[in-house]
């Protein structure tokens, strides 16, 4: 079987970065009834010279029986890119009997095409190999985008998609200082009631990723942005995909992140939360204020 996939790599022109690694997982199940060995090599590491976290270009590992796991890996390229670009790698994952690899019973071919989008000074993503910037951007949100009425669709620029609200409601606080812009948007999702009884109350909301024209997932795009957990209580803020979970996860209070969602068959969504203990017969409100800068989604690259 060969799999092509998409992965992604931005670097906003206000960000530091330490490195400009590709964090890659592979979904491995084993029905067998005994252990599986897996050995996964990286065939083609691409114009930039990818190699795995350690250096090498290959990896081993074993599956159990009836049972699967989800081996990540970091791709690290030899070359650093200084310009939206795009690369390609290839995975061969052969699958063994024996613990000395040998009983070869079986292979995949994993086809990855990885894509940089790096910003210049004047806020463009463009580069010489991608002088058109429709070509790389699908749609885009300013802090502008985001002053709606309370759970309204957050529409982008170029009104092809929108972030819909799901959970407690979710308002447009204020402009503030970016992170990566000159100016972003100041949320707030809350929800309040009345306690009856002494426990624990829980606030929990969504802005998911769909597009205009029909209310579905886009599915084919890289979605990224910063988000800041301004304050709260007992707050968090992530980004992630529905029915896998979180890929950022942001619990302390000023504490800042960006999140690159790959193209995935699952729905793409920004997350709030929040909980406080109530006593009885009290009202109460729970509010987490979070900042959200920057935020773009990708064509993969043509």
């Amino acid at each position: 079987m060969v799999l092509n996939l998409q992965a992604g790599f931005v670097k906003y022109y206000r960000e530091s970065v330490d490195n400009y690694n590709i964090p890659i997982k592979q979904a491995i199940y084993n029905p067998r009834g005994s252990t599986t060995y897996v050995k996964i090599t990286l065939v083609d590491q691409g114009s930039l010279g990818f190699t795995f976290g350690d250096g090498t270009t290959e990896k081993t590992l074993s599956v159990g029986a009836n049972s699967s796991i989800t081996a990540g890996e970091t791709l690290v390229p030899s070359t650093t890119p200084t310009e939206t670009m795009k690369d390609h790698i290839t995975l061969k994952i052969e699958y063994f009997k024996n613990s000395n690899y040998s009983g070869k019973f079986g292979e995949d071919t994993v086809q990855y095409q990885i894509n940089y989008y790096i910003q210049n000074q004047d806020g463009s993503w463009t580069s010489s190999q991608y002088p058109n910037e429709d070509d790389i951007i699908y749609d885009q949100w300013t802090s502008n985008s985001f002053n709606v009425s309370a759970n309204a669709g957050i529409v982008g620029i170029k009104g092809v998609l929108k972030l819909t609200h799901g959970g407690a409601t979710t308002i447009y606080v204020q402009e503030v200082p970016g992170i990566v812009s000159d100016i972003a948007a100041q949320m707030k999702s809350y929800t309040s009631g009345y306690s009856y009884s002494s426990r624990y109350y829980y606030m929990t909301a969504y802005q998911y990723l769909k597009k205009v024209s029909d209310g579905n997932p886009p599915g084919n795009v890289i979605f990224a942005g910063i988000i800041k957990y301004d304050s709260g209580d007992n707050g968090k803020v992530s980004a992630g995909f529905s029915g896998v979970g979180d890929v950022l996860l942001i619990s302390s209070s000023g504490g800042i992140g960006k999140f690159i969602l790959y193209p995935s068959m699952f729905q793409q969504y920004i997350k709030e939360q929040g909980s406080r203990y109530v006593g009885s017969y009290s009202e109460y409100s729970i509010d987490v204020v979070f900042t959200i800068d920057g935020l773009i989604a990708f064509n993969p690259l043509p």
